[in-house]
């Protein structure tokens, strides 16, 4: 899937990222490509991706996130959906201070794990995961 002109489709802007990301740390060879989310020319959030061994990675971004949250973590999820007509999802979200001030979600489907930011409570962002994940 093609993730800029998927969501291009979805009439959702987006401009290139540089932001720093958790999936660059786990990613070893495997290249991260990332997108700011706009909404009216303002952020509201960010998804990066990796392709390949995405079990390995979301494996390696739990165990390595064990150890970095603080006591203000909110919010933490760790389920697999398996929802009829979709493909099986792994997800985690979470919020947490320390780490960031956005609320962070990962999804692995299939071999692509997908890290996500949310801005604030972003109607735009859950369409985007939505729309990325779901298919």
């Amino acid at each position: 899937t093609n993730v800029q002109e998927m969501l291009s489709g979805m009439g959702i802007a987006t401009q290139t990222s540089e932001d720093l990301t958790f999936l660059a740390q786990v990613s070893r060879n495997a290249p991260v490509s990332s997108l700011v989310i706009l909404k009216n020319g303002d952020r509201a959030g960010s998804v990066s991706w990796i392709d390949g061994d995405a079990k390995s990675a979301f494996i390696a971004i739990k165990e390595a996130l064990l150890t970095a949250f603080s006591a203000d973590v909110q919010g933490l999820s760790d389920k697999t959906l398996q929802e009829e007509g979709k493909p099986t999802r792994n997800v985690l979200t979470f919020r947490d201070p320390a780490l960031s001030e956005e609320t962070l979600t990962f999804i692995r489907v299939r071999e692509r794990l997908y890290e996500f930011h949310t801005a604030g409570s972003s109607s735009v962002m859950q369409q985007v995961i939505d729309g990325l994940t779901t298919k």
